[in-house]
């Protein structure tokens, strides 16, 4: 998940995490392969949900229990605090992500998404205001 990434001209040795202790990793993991397999536009509801949960982790909202402890327990010893919550971020934030992507290959939210354009596909979050709401 965490790909090759480099610092001072080497690479940084962390293309892998511990999962251990994160078992809501696995379910989302999981929960992602079947929504591959069984909706066709999953794919590209991932990317949208992606684009969100980022914004979301962006905010640093204080509240925010579930993500600094995924970043601790993710985190190598010794890592600097603020280069790893950017490398792990996309990590830390993917059973978000794919339960956003849930919402939004789900039918509920497909017919509410209708009802709300009057049976019409919207171009923008514009025309969807109750689906933002």
């Amino acid at each position: 998940m965490l790909g090759t990434h480099w610092v001072d001209g080497a690479p940084a040795g962390t293309e892998q995490i511990d999962l251990a202790g994160l078992p809501e990793m696995l379910s989302a993991h999981r929960r992602h392969l079947e929504l591959l397999r069984h909706r066709p536009d999953a794919v590209e509801a991932f990317a949208v949900a992606h684009a969100v949960v980022v914004s979301w982790w962006a905010r640093q909202w204080p509240e925010e229990e579930q993500w600094p402890r995924r970043e601790r327990q993710t985190a190598p010893p010794g890592a600097d605090p603020g280069w790893w919550r950017l490398l792990v971020r996309d990590a830390v934030i993917y059973p978000e992500t794919v339960a956003l992507t849930s919402v939004l290959t789900g039918e509920r939210t497909r017919q509410r998404l209708l009802d709300d354009t009057g049976g019409h596909v919207p171009h923008t979050l514009g025309y969807a205001p109750e689906l933002v709401t």
